[in-house]
């Protein structure tokens, strides 16, 4: 289990006066650094300028979650009250007014939560099946399968986006709050794409295990094959878009309650490549999706039961200086009753049902356990 320590009443203070604003909103922290970025969105400035924070969806043709800030700060998590009354987005006011928020369970949502996960495990055992025997015929070469899990929450969200800063600090961790108490929230390991003028560095991340307190990683064949056609895909995809590529790895990766097999990726860029293309070729992965893409896509879509929404899209942040674009793993949609959270792994040749079940539930811990 993981150590929660303290957080302090004046963040939860601050997120939970936010959200009684009813408007929308966005925090996001980026991997290895310390400051939050707060953007509120401002609707009408939708048609009139690019948005600050795109959450797009798993299949990229369906409309992205857009933020387009008509305020925008960056502090760090423990200075976030004073740094929003100091803008102008909250009042002192209505900060000492925001009473902290409790969380109490609820029998009826407990057993609505445990029946719809019973119907989500006996969908993905059917789909497995279906799965393993397109792979088999050889049309594809792997194939990614994902399921939803609900749950109720056990304490207030600003505690629990608290303690994903603290604990996941390789972690992309984002909260986008869309009004009526719903919001989406995740850490997620994995970069598609951070661009730098001509730089572009990615990864390929597939493969998993659960930690080992001894750090003691034996990577079976099976991993080690999911890793290499990820990161195959990748540089052959970049390979019309560059100059040059260099990898680094693999090497074990840690995310929490499980570790990936982690190839870095770093090209430099023709002259005049658009980034927004690149991002674009690069989604979906191997390690999202499958080999060949459109086919398993397709598959995917007719076969896995689930509906991803954003789940293994991308969250893409525009900065100054570069593209920041990450895919969204590790997260959850809150419909202000319940939590959906979403797992995936990948299936190949040899895959077997109750490992590749138990390797969803080992990467749910990265949210359960702070929920």
């Amino acid at each position: 289990m993981i150590d929660l320590t303290p957080v302090p009443d004046d963040f939860c203070r601050a997120l939970q006066a936010l959200m009684s604003r009813k408007e929308r909103f966005a925090l996001l922290r980026l991997p290895t650094q310390s400051m939050l970025h707060i953007m509120v969105d401002d609707h009408k400035l939708h048609q009139k300028a690019e948005p600050d924070l795109s959450l797009v969806p798993f299949i990229p043709t369906q409309t992205p979650l857009n933020i387009t800030a008509r305020a925008r700060l960056t502090c760090l998590p423990h200075a976030l009250a004073t740094s929003l009354v100091n803008l102008g987005l909250l009042t002192a006011s209505e900060l000492a007014a925001t009473a902290l928020e409790q969380v109490a369970p609820s029998p009826s949502i407990k057993a609505q939560c445990r029946k719809l996960n019973a119907a989500a495990q006996e969908r993905y055992e059917k789909a497995f099946s279906h799965f393993t025997r397109a792979l088999s015929s050889g049309r594809l070469q792997k194939l990614v399968l994902a399921r939803p899990y609900y749950c109720q929450l056990r304490r207030p969200v600003a505690q629990t986006l608290w303690h994903l800063l603290q604990h996941y600090p390789q972690a992309c961790v984002y909260f986008i709050y869309v009004g009526n108490g719903k919001f989406y929230l995740a850490a997620t390991p994995e970069t598609l794409a951070v661009i730098e003028g001509k730089r572009l560095k990615t990864m390929s991340l597939a493969g998993t295990m659960a930690k080992d307190p001894g750090a003691n990683y034996l990577w079976s064949k099976k991993n080690k094959h999911e890793q290499q056609l990820v990161t195959d895909y990748i540089v052959q995809v970049l390979k019309p878009y560059s100059q040059d590529i260099a990898l680094h790895g693999p090497h074990t990766h840690d995310a929490g309650p499980v570790v990936h097999l982690c190839t870095q990726i770093e090209a430099t860029l023709k002259d005049k490549v658009n980034p927004a293309a690149v991002i674009a070729a690069l989604h979906p992965t191997p390690a999202v999706c499958g080999i060949p893409t459109v086919a398993a896509m397709d598959f995917i879509c007719k076969h896995e039961g689930l509906l991803r929404d954003y789940y293994a899209g991308y969250i893409a942040f525009k900065d100054e200086s570069a593209w920041r674009v990450y895919v969204n793993l590790r997260c959850l949609y809150f419909d202000g009753t319940m939590a959906c959270l979403y797992a995936g792994g990948g299936i190949v040749p040899g895959s077997v049902l109750n490992a590749e079940w138990q390797e969803t539930v080992n990467k749910l811990k990265a949210l359960q356990e702070l929920l």
